[in-house]
């Protein structure tokens, strides 16, 4: 229902099976409650499903107790491992290029009825590299840093004129270019908890970033190869490009530019999260205590939850979150046919077998039903092994 907000998973006991019974959710000020017959899907994100689920008593208990929530279901788990990505940002100038508006009005009627030119792409922001620090394993297959481009393109012209400037009254402004170093794999871990027991109330979310000094090196590490990219003589000669000093609050006057210390100062002063943030209910075997859900999504314990976002990746993507998101909400809706349409054709059936997840026991379903386990399953929680890439 639009414009409802979900409050809270009702559940109740059959024999020694916890079971999703309803759903409360409030419309228009009315709590309202809705009995469910099969499972809930919870797919509110990385910050909102931990707070449905502590909402509902499924949680740590010194947690909910502090906010006079009572417990009906132990996962110590519950909104912690929370992870994002983190980026710094630096301005170079580019002397050469005088900042003229790059989306104009014979940009826009290009689009409109040639479908080509800027307006066809997404700019400087469709650049960018996966590469390892030198923190990173030689032998692994996931890069820890991401090099990240943005800028000009969206410096709009105030006429709309072909060819005019976008600030006319500084014509010999250059162009300027942002990229950012951005740490994939961060160490740094957050958290996700209640401030109140009013399900209408925003949780507390305790981000942690860059309190583990890897995080810090690695960014700073991506400094580095931006300057040694920025410093090749196509950048120098044909561009003119020149770093566009700050002074990141006091870190020039404490710190000698440029030196390590004076990027980390600048780092920390200057922190760019990004809109990733993952890992909160976290998939894992059910031998590690702070696993949330299961292979199949399954919250551990319930019968009739299933997480299908961002907040039950076991580890950060290296790369945006979006695509996978999208490829484990496709499996998340194969493994719901699998249980409650078994006959209907499922994504291993179509495409083959990739890995039998069966091998990899989670969740048992109270219901016998038959288990595709050697077709499909493509998803493997102990490590990426597929090939699977993210943009």
């Amino acid at each position: 229902m639009l414009n409802s907000t979900a409050t809270k998973i009702v559940l109740k006991t059959q024999g020694k099976q916890k079971i999703v019974d309803a759903v409360e959710f409030v419309y228009k000020g009315t709590t309202h409650r809705v009995k469910v017959n099969k499972e809930v899907v919870l797919a509110a994100g990385a910050v909102n499903s931990p707070q449905i689920l502590l909402l509902s008593g499924i949680g740590p208990k010194q947690e909910l107790d502090k906010v006079g929530i009572r417990q009906v279901h132990e996962l110590p788990g519950v909104g912690k491992n929370l992870k994002n990505h983190v980026a710094f940002y630096v301005n170079y100038l580019l002397k050469k290029e005088k900042n003229y508006a790059d989306l104009d009005w014979a940009a826009a009627l290009n689009y409109i009825v040639n479908r080509k030119g800027p307006m066809t792409s997404t700019g400087m922001s469709q650049v960018t590299a996966r590469i390892n620090s030198r923190y990173a394993d030689p032998s692994g297959t996931h890069p820890d840093l991401q090099i990240f481009f943005a800028g000009y393109t969206a410096d709009c012209s105030k006429t709309g004129e072909a060819r005019a400037l976008a600030e006319p009254e500084k014509p010999d402004k250059p162009k300027m270019l942002t990229i950012s170093p951005v740490t994939l794999h961060p160490k740094s871990l957050g958290y996700i908890t209640l401030k109140s027991k009013d399900p209408l109330k925003a949780p507390a979310m305790v981000a942690n970033y860059l309190t583990e000094p890897e995080d810090l090196a690695v960014l700073i590490d991506g400094m580095r190869v931006i300057q040694k990219l920025m410093n090749t003589t196509v950048m120098k000669e044909k561009y003119g490009a020149e770093p566009y000093k700050e002074e990141y609050g006091d870190c020039i006057k404490k710190f000698s530019y440029d030196s390590d210390d004076f990027w980390g100062c600048a780092i920390k002063y200057e922190t760019g999260p990004e809109n990733h943030q993952s890992c909160s209910l976290k998939m894992g075997p059910s031998t590690d205590p702070m696993a949330v859900v299961d292979n199949k999504l399954m919250v551990y314990g319930i019968d009739g939850i299933r997480v299908m976002d961002a907040s039950s990746m076991p580890e950060l993507v290296s790369g945006n979150t979006h695509a996978t998101i999208v490829m484990m909400a496709e499996r998340g809706v194969e493994f719901i046919k699998e249980r409650w349409l078994p006959a209907v054709n499922t994504i291993g059936d179509r495409f083959g077998n990739s890995e039998p997840f069966g091998q990899y026991p989670a969740h048992t379903y109270p219901k016998p039903v038959q288990h595709n386990f050697n077709k499909g399953g493509f998803y493997h929680y102990q490590g990426h092994k597929h090939g699977v890439k993210s943009r």
